[in-house]
């Protein structure tokens, strides 16, 4: 007949090392499958919010470019108002009394959100995950932004030969800044040429969803596959 005592020390007894070594195996294999599938889903998430972004000012800049006739300029690109062949950067400086050198893409996003509300809110790139990113030397981590007016002679004839307008950057799942180099990126993507010099220029999640290339959108929509 079983005592007492010994029924409670059976029934209380604790787990061995073994059993313990067990748990924590499964526990970590689990891990080992789903981290993956987690990180996957972020760049996913990512992706989608990026693209949307890149499209949100597509939209607004084409509705600006409805209004007035021309797309939003490259304020810190050097673009010249035409009639004045004045800087925008300076027209900034004069009218607002906001120096847009180290702003970056902002003082040309703003334009879009004041006076006429085309986007309520502006978003940021949500591969930078900050708002202030020292890797290209400007205050705010917004989509790259330029137009074929803020480069050389030869982006011009490209903007107007294939009318490719303006240009629109997320970096990326990669993380790098892919088209650094935007006129030979004109030259190549003008024609729909994705794969020039540059390779990859642009995105392309057929190797995975951290492929190398940037996000782009232009006045004639998303480009790459």
């Amino acid at each position: 007949m079983t005592s007492h005592s010994t029924f409670i020390k059976s029934r209380f007894r604790g787990f061995t090392l073994i059993e313990l070594l067990i748990v924590i195996a499964i526990i970590l294999i689990l891990i080992a499958i789903a981290l993956p599938n987690f990180l996957e889903a972020q760049i996913r998430a990512r992706l989608t919010s990026a693209r949307g972004c890149l499209h949100t000012y597509r939209t607004a800049n084409e509705a600006y470019f409805s209004d007035f006739g021309i797309h939003a300029p490259d304020v810190d690109g050097g673009e010249r108002e035409s009639s004045t062949n004045f800087p925008w950067i300076n027209l900034w400086q004069l009218n607002r009394g906001v120096s847009c050198g180290n702003l970056g893409e902002l003082c040309t996003f703003i334009m879009l959100t004041t006076p006429i509300k085309y986007i309520n809110d502006l978003c940021y790139d949500p591969f930078l995950e900050q708002r202030n990113d020292p890797n290209v030397g400007k205050s705010y981590s917004l989509p790259e932004y330029t137009t074929y007016l803020s480069g050389g002679r030869l982006r011009k004839e490209w903007g107007n030969t294939f009318g490719l307008r303006y240009m629109i950057l997320s970096r990326g799942a990669d993380l790098d800044s892919d088209a650094n180099d935007y006129e030979e990126i004109w030259r190549h993507l003008g024609p729909h040429r994705h794969h020039g010099t540059l390779y990859p220029v642009i995105y392309s999640p057929t190797n995975g969803t951290k492929s190398d290339g940037d996000l782009v959108v232009t006045n004639r929509g998303h480009e790459g596959p």
